[in-house]
């Protein structure tokens, strides 16, 4: 058989070769093709580019290594209109939030985690987070010399805030991962105090430099020591429509009463007796003086001299509010709030004058200032 023969017998069978290997699909895509459109990206672990299912945690760990200026420090940090990036090589971003997230985290707590959704993502050695958010209000509760300062702190920045920090890759036994980023809200802080106008909290951190003016928990507490020296003395002391302020300066005050309180006192019985403000949050400061103002202030006293007994009906010599301003004592509580004592006196000395005749008078100077009006004797009885 010739040559030509030879040659003419193999050609079909070449053709029928190359028709079978046209019907493998790998054989006849490009790689652009099997993978989908775009960057040849593949979902699941068998592409060029494999993916791998991750988690990301958010914690903030602010003053777990120490924090110079505060006792302790906790609180929670809001973050709104959260998104998360993370990065390789911190140029080229890989977003793992699949819409905006609302956050919020414990302060000082790398345990308290905020979970975002689990998603696939592609396998890479990660090393950077980027946190972009519409809005991070931080509420902090800070301890210093046993006292609590609370502050409501905002960054001072024109939103949106942005913070790159180091991450955490870990290797779940299922094969997943778990990115951990922590935040440190506060770096450092500081508790400026400026006479007569109050207490800033100063911290800073990954949110950056922030300031506020400090509140902490106060109780107001009221009493009368009158105990003039030489006479035994009960009653009570009636002011109505009163109010309370307080001052760090003497000239600037603040008002504690949101409407005009009625208060009942017993002469002599001690400072704490009645609670004039319940444990209320009020600006910080190093109050030194309260303000007393009634729009109506009366005594009704008995008061015991060498074994006879007086009574007087006593109200100030002047029209118009009563106004008593007193220096204050404040102690911290040992839950870190305050109890601000005020102390009235409303009689410090005390005479009675018996005048053949004519009766008997009672004098007293004290917070009312000098007051004289008739007794009656023997005292009528309570009622």
């Amino acid at each position: 058989m010739s040559r030509d023969t030879l040659s003419a017998k193999r050609l079909p069978v070449r053709l029928f070769l190359i028709s079978m290997a046209c019907l493998v699909p790998p054989a006849c895509s490009s790689v652009e093709d099997a993978a989908g459109p775009g960057d040849g990206q593949t979902d699941g672990p068998g592409g060029p580019n494999p993916t791998v299912s991750a988690e990301v945690v958010i914690s903030d760990g602010s003053g777990t290594g120490g924090l110079t200026g505060a006792d302790a420090i906790d609180g929670q940090i809001h973050l709104t209109g959260l998104t998360l990036e993370i990065s390789e090589d911190g140029e080229k971003w890989i977003t793992v939030t699949t819409q905006p997230a609302t956050v919020k985290l414990a302060l000082g707590d790398p345990a308290g985690v905020a979970k975002l959704p689990p998603l696939e993502i592609p396998v890479g050695d990660y090393a950077t987070a980027r946190i972009t958010a519409d809005e991070a209000v931080a509420d902090i509760s800070a301890m210093v010399n046993g006292q609590q300062f609370l502050a409501q702190i905002e960054p001072p920045v024109t939103p949106p805030i942005q913070i790159e920090k180091e991450i955490e890759v870990i290797v779940n036994e299922d094969g997943s991962r778990t990115i951990r980023v922590e935040l440190e809200t506060v770096r450092t802080f500081s508790l400026l105090v400026e006479p007569g106008s109050g207490v800033t909290i100063e911290i800073g951190g990954d949110l950056g430099n922030m300031a506020a003016m400090a509140r902490t928990n106060a109780t107001v507490v009221l009493g009368d020591v009158s105990r003039p020296a030489g006479v035994a003395l009960d009653g009570e002391i009636t002011l109505s429509g009163l109010t309370l302020e307080l001052s760090q300066d003497g000239q600037t005050w603040l008002t504690l009463t949101d409407q005009p309180l009625d208060a009942t006192l017993s002469l002599g019985a001690g400072v704490a007796e009645l609670t004039l403000v319940p444990v209320s949050e009020i600006p910080a400061g190093d109050y030194q003086q309260a303000r007393l103002t009634a729009g109506e202030a009366v005594i009704d006293l008995t008061v015991t001299i060498n074994g006879h007994d007086f009574f007087a009906h006593i109200e100030p010599p002047v029209d118009g509010a009563v106004v008593i301003e007193k220096d204050i004592e404040v102690i911290v509580n040992e839950d870190g709030s305050i109890t601000i004592r005020i102390e009235i006196e409303m009689i410090r000395t005390i005479d009675v004058q018996v005048q053949p005749g004519s009766g008997a008078v009672v004098v007293i100077d004290g917070d009312l200032g000098p007051v004289s009006v008739s007794a009656t004797t023997p005292a009528p009885p309570s009622s």
